[in-house]
């Protein structure tokens, strides 16, 4: 009696936030994992990606040719399968960082964010979008859904969440134009989904591009605007946000995303959800919760609860306003319900319940 091969899917940026929480969900479906990653800064869950069952290393930097032909051979020598999919996460994500600036302090950064976001983002996106489409491999491009810009600018949300199965592409799918990004790593994210779409109409990709709102959960780099709250907040320190901190930003959990992506990759039933590359289309997918609010609520939201766990001084006084981001988008929002309809997903956790909020304490403050 001969056992069916596991299925193999690679997993770029396996190390970083998303990337865990993706990871995990594979591994507890059965499913082989090649885990590539540069092993950057941003890696900050290296160690239990690792510790994961059934996971196969591939230290390499997506934008390199050579890492791919690598990746070929070693697949061939060990005798296993062509991987079904590849969910690519590998990518620069800190506005302040691509702006040449440290994050929060906007102080210079003595690295080169130009080449950073753009090899990584762009080059590294379409070296991936060419290698499964070389080797008839389904692409899950993880966007943002910054690349429709400044949503307080634009108008209404993006209706219904791109188009999944049916439609011809157009402008409002698949860049910002024209509303121009609001950085260069939203230019950088628009170029990486055109680089997609090409691949599909000229090579047939068959791919997916999947756009969610602000990520939160554990698990995340240290230097993002929820990790340093809770830090802060729990050592009765001032929060700093740009400008009046009113922006508005929609927050989906990491786990209710790496749910979808895995769908989107392993599941026989969501392979309608690209179109047919010999039409030209590509799936396009929003990722939100319909949960908004500005940044100032998500701190004071965090301190409350860091109060009533004790783990905060009470007090009025819980942020500190600083210099506004140049370029610095107001609001963004999507509206999902195309993939609800069409995917069976919705978000199902919610940043205001008690249970994410002392997640989210635990994992970056204390146990209290």
């Amino acid at each position: 009696m001969t056992t069916e091969p596991k299925p193999i899917v690679v997993v770029t940026g396996a190390y970083g936030f998303l990337g865990l929480h993706v990871c995990r969900r594979l591994a507890a479906e059965g499913v082989q994992i090649v885990a590539f990653d540069l092993d950057t800064y941003a890696a900050v869950n290296m160690p239990e990606v690792v510790g994961l069952p059934q996971v196969l290393f591939h230290h390499a930097d997506v934008a390199d040719p050579k890492a791919w032909e690598h990746m070929d051979r070693r697949l061939g020598m060990q005798n296993l399968p062509r991987p079904v999919a590849v969910l690519h996460l590998a990518a620069e994500t800190h506005v302040d960082r691509s702006l040449g600036r440290v994050p929060t302090t906007l102080a210079a950064d003595k690295g080169d964010a130009l080449d950073r976001f753009w090899r990584t983002n762009a080059i590294g996106t379409a070296r991936v979008a060419r290698w499964c489409a070389a080797n008839a491999v389904r692409m899950v491009h993880v966007s943002t859904d910054e690349v429709l810009g400044d949503r307080w600018i634009a108008g209404p949300l993006i209706n219904g969440g791109g188009r999944i199965t049916g439609g011809e592409i157009d402008v409002a799918d698949v860049s910002s134009a024209p509303y121009p990004p609001g950085s260069p790593y939203a230019a950088s994210k628009i170029a990486a989904e055109a680089a997609v779409l090409a691949e599909v109409r000229c090579a047939g990709l068959d791919a997916v591009i999947v756009r969610p709102t602000n990520l939160y959960g554990p698990g995340q780099a240290p230097d993002k605007l929820i990790p340093v709250a809770v830090r802060k907040l729990c050592s009765n320190e001032l929060v700093p946000l740009y400008g009046d901190g009113k922006q508005i930003r929609e927050w989906v959990h990491v786990e209710d995303v790496a749910r979808l992506l895995v769908h989107l990759a392993i599941d026989e039933d969501a392979r309608g959800v690209s179109l047919l590359p010999t039409s030209s289309k590509c799936g396009i997918v929003h990722a939100g919760s319909s949960r908004r609010g500005s940044n100032r609520l998500v701190v004071d939201t965090l301190a409350t609860r860091c109060e009533e766990r004790g783990l905060r001084h009470p007090g009025p006084d819980r942020t500190t306003f600083v210099q506004d981001r140049p370029g610095h988008d107001f609001a963004y929002g999507l509206d999902s319900s195309l993939t609800t309809t069409e995917c069976g997903w919705k978000a199902v956790r919610s940043f205001l319940s008690e249970r994410d909020l002392d997640e989210l304490i635990d994992a970056y403050g204390g146990s209290g």
